[in-house]
C-alpha cells in the first residue's frame, strides 16, 4: 500500500474537506490534508488498526456517533 497513491486520494476527497479534517477546520483536532498531519492529529497507530480512531470511526455501525462519515455522506 502507498499511502499517496492509495489512501490520501480516499481521506482527501471524504474526509479532508472544509468544515471537517482539512488543515483549517480540523474538526476534533484532527487533520488528514497531509501525511504528516494524518499520522500526528489523526489517531493512526501504525500496525494495530484496531487501535486506530480512524479505522474503528469507518467501521462503525452506521448511525452510532463513532461513524465516519457522517449522513448525508456516502460512507467508506
Amino acid at each position: 500500500v502507498c499511502y499517496s497513491r492509495d489512501v490520501a486520494p480516499i481521506l482527501v476527497s471524504n474526509c479532508a474537506k472544509s468544515g471537517c479534517h482539512d488543515a483549517v477546520s480540523k474538526e476534533e483536532g484532527i487533520d488528514y490534508s497531509t501525511y504528516a498531519s494524518t499520522f500526528t492529529t489523526g489517531e493512526i497507530v501504525p500496525g494495530n488498526a484496531a487501535a486506530s480512531k480512524l479505522i474503528r470511526s469507518v467501521t462503525a455501525n452506521p448511525g452510532s456517533e463513532d461513524f465516519m462519515p457522517p449522513a448525508p455522506h456516502t460512507p467508506l
